[in-house]
């Protein structure tokens, strides 16, 4: 290659490294002034005074875009990745307002008054002599002496809303009531017969029991 022609390539290649990306290769050579012969050198190393040194990029001018490639095929799915991590719990949420008090329940219908022990005596109503005889029995002036009075408790469980328990043959209830291991509304609780009723709300669960006093002359 002649200088002349060298000279030229130089200034065509020269062009193209100018255009050139940073990371292309450029080469050097030291150029025979004369005869045009070249010899590749590093970019530090001195040509002789017979020569004359030269450079140019490896890569040429970008040429056209060529024409768009066929599809590929379709590649075949991923595997699943792996499941993330469970997240923190929240916090708690705040606590409700309270409810409004509820209305007060109706009052129970009164209960029946208990008998005198004068009646309990009679197995009746008490008239006013009746009232001075059982009064000379208490004395002792009675044919039989003074009468004994005897009184014991009996119970019953309660199921459901109401319950009710009865005194024995000979005995007189004298009185009642009842004991709820809830927060149940009692509606009644009252003299049945010979005998104590009570009667709840349906408002609950629990139980309890109903008790009559149950009295005996003898």
């Amino acid at each position: 290659m002649t200088a002349g022609a060298l000279a030229g390539s130089v200034l065509v290649l020269g062009g193209a490294a100018t255009a050139s990306s940073a990371s292309d290769v450029v080469l050097y050579a030291c150029a025979h002034k004369t005869t045009g012969d070249m010899r590749l050198v590093d970019d530090t190393e001195a040509c002789k005074t017979t020569e004359t040194k030269v450079s140019w990029n490896q890569a040429g001018p970008q040429g056209p875009a060529g024409p768009q490639g066929l599809q590929g095929e379709k590649g075949e799915p991923g595997q699943d990745g792996k499941d993330g991590k469970n997240g923190a719990p929240g916090q708690d949420g705040k606590d409700g307002a309270p409810g409004q008090d509820g209305k007060d329940g109706e009052d129970g219908a009164p209960g029946q008054d208990g008998k005198s022990a004068c009646e309990i005596w009679n197995k009746g109503a008490c008239s006013a002599g009746d009232e001075a005889d059982f009064l000379k029995w208490l004395k002792g002036q009675g044919s039989g002496g003074a009468p004994t009075l005897t009184s014991r408790m009996a119970s019953q469980f309660i199921s459901g809303n109401s319950a009710s328990v009865s005194c024995a043959a000979g005995e007189t209830v004298t009185g009642g009531g009842y004991k709820i291991n809830s927060s149940r509304t009692v509606t009644g609780s009252y003299m049945s017969g010979n005998g104590w009723r009570v009667e709840l709300a349906s408002d609950g669960e629990g139980n309890g029991l109903v008790y009559a006093i149950c009295t005996k002359i003898s």
